[in-house]
């Protein structure tokens, strides 16, 4: 970044140009002052750089979190060979054999498809 300068501020009776090179001094004063405090081109790029560095960076950890997201989702899991059983007429998955009994009808969500099934006995561990 450049060196800031010092602008002394203008006299009222410089503020309203009476002449050409009087108003192109205050013009170039007021490009001066907006100058200040710029960065520079090779600053601009610098944050550039980091902003796409940072950028990157993030994208990494979302594609990791997707993945994992992605591990754990049931359709995931159904197409590993596992199934999701409901009771006829109940919402809720069964999860314990000891919740079924011989002659309850069940419905199994599978990776691809649904099916209707009857327990014909059970063991619990």
């Amino acid at each position: 970044m450049r060196p800031a300068r010092s602008l002394a501020p203008l006299a009222v009776d410089e503020q309203l140009p009476e002449t050409p090179w009087r108003s192109l001094g205050g013009q170039v004063q007021l490009a001066d002052a907006l100058a200040i405090g710029l960065p520079s081109a090779g600053e601009r790029r610098a944050a550039a750089d980091r902003m796409a560095a940072r950028l990157a960076s993030a994208n990494e950890k979302l594609g990791v979190a997707a993945g994992r997201l992605e591990a754990l989702s049931p359709l995931r899991v159904l197409a590993r060979g596992y199934a999701i059983v409901n009771k006829e007429g109940e919402t809720a998955p069964v999860t314990d054999a000891a919740d079924l009994a011989p002659g309850d009808d069940v419905r199994l969500q599978l990776a691809r498809g649904r099916a209707a099934a009857r327990i014909l006995s059970t063991e619990t561990e």
